[in-house]
């Protein structure tokens, strides 16, 4: 579906790409947020890598996924404006949103408790390392294979298995340590 819209905004439709944006916003704002952990600076890199991605787009190979090529632009913006800002790979203390809007349309309680493990995720991400939180949220929310998160990091495929592994442990232990638990059965979730 994605490739009627591109050959649309190719053939001079402009308003075909806001199919794309909202297809892709919230999963680019995801990436973003795991590298530059400022939600101003995210959703301002979202936004260039649009702007990037609309005047690029002639030059996207269509034999590969868009999501692919959308997601490496999205992260060569963020790490750019982490150069330009002049920060390492800092976390800071600012509130995030790693998930778009979930609409849950069962009891109150099923909500409660999907906005509760919304809570336990992303404030786990926020305290792994940037390349593991980015790798899980690629590989685990955005379903990115390991070849494509290769693909948009320019890791090699061993460092992001090494990434996801490291990733899933200390995300683990964070889950752990937060909610006072020794096993996930007993997460009252």
């Amino acid at each position: 579906m994605e490739s009627l819209y591109i050959k649309k905004i190719l053939a001079g439709d402009h308003k075909a790409f806001s199919f794309l944006v909202s297809q892709h916003q919230d999963m680019g704002y995801a990436v973003a947020i795991s590298i530059v952990k400022n939600d101003a600076k995210a959703q301002d890199v979202v936004q260039d890598s649009f702007v990037k991605v609309f005047h690029n787009l002639s030059t996207f190979n269509q034999t590969s996924k868009f999501s692919s090529w959308f997601y490496k632009i999205v992260y060569n913006t963020a790490l750019q404006e982490l150069k330009r800002s002049n920060r390492q790979w800092a976390v800071e203390s600012e509130s995030v949103e790693v998930f778009s809007d979930i609409s849950i349309e069962n009891s109150a309680i099923e909500s409660l408790k999907t906005e509760q493990l919304r809570l336990i995720i992303k404030t786990t991400l926020k305290q792994l390392p940037p390349k593991e939180a980015l790798v899980l949220q690629l590989y685990y929310l955005n379903e990115q294979s390991i070849k494509e998160i290769e693909d948009i990091t320019q890791f090699s495929a061993a460092n992001i298995k090494v990434l996801l592994h490291r990733g899933r442990q200390h995300f683990y232990k964070a889950v752990q340590q937060s909610q006072n638990i020794s096993t996930f059965n007993e997460l009252d979730i």
